[in-house]
């Protein structure tokens, strides 16, 4: 999975808890967000997803992110942890919010971000109903029906 290099180490290590491989494209020096030029030089046959990494407020350059996955058959999971209610604005002036655009948006809310809670807590967003629903499994300890797992829920050591 493809992600920045300019981030907090969550980004990289949801990517080793699935088993993959963090690959690190550079950003843009302007705006600090990944810069999709250096998404398209990092792609294999082994690369699943990239991980855009909303930062400061600014959205990445999602069209451009949204095409190269397109083009590659790729996944889109949006780190919107330091961008909650931000808008893209795309080049013919459509806007979106951040978390609405790519496969799924993924939100932090520690007590340090822009949407803090005490304690820790998150949200992840997304249109993709088998996205949605092992989401849900996932929280619940990887089960549907109370006391019938399907799945490992989040365990940590």
């Amino acid at each position: 999975m493809i992600t920045t290099p300019f981030t907090f180490v969550a980004t990289s290590e949801a990517i080793a808890q699935v088993g993959g491989i963090p690959v690190f494209a550079d950003i843009e020096l302007d705006s600090y967000d990944i810069d999709p030029k250096e998404i398209e030089k990092k792609i294999t046959n082994k690369t699943t997803a990239i991980i855009p990494v909303h930062l400061y407020g600014q959205p990445a350059k999602m069209k451009e992110i949204m095409d190269i996955a397109s083009k590659h058959n790729l996944k889109v999971i949006e780190d919107c942890a330091q961008a909650f209610t931000s808008k893209y604005t795309y080049p013919d002036g459509k806007q979106a919010v951040t978390g609405s655009i790519g496969n799924a948006g993924c939100f932090s809310f520690f007590p340090a971000k822009n949407l803090g809670c005490f304690g820790d807590g998150g949200m992840i967003t997304t249109n993709d109903q088998a996205v949605y629903e092992n989401a849900k499994m996932l929280r619940n300890h990887g089960s549907r029906i109370k006391y019938s797992s399907k799945y490992t829920g989040i365990i940590t050591p």
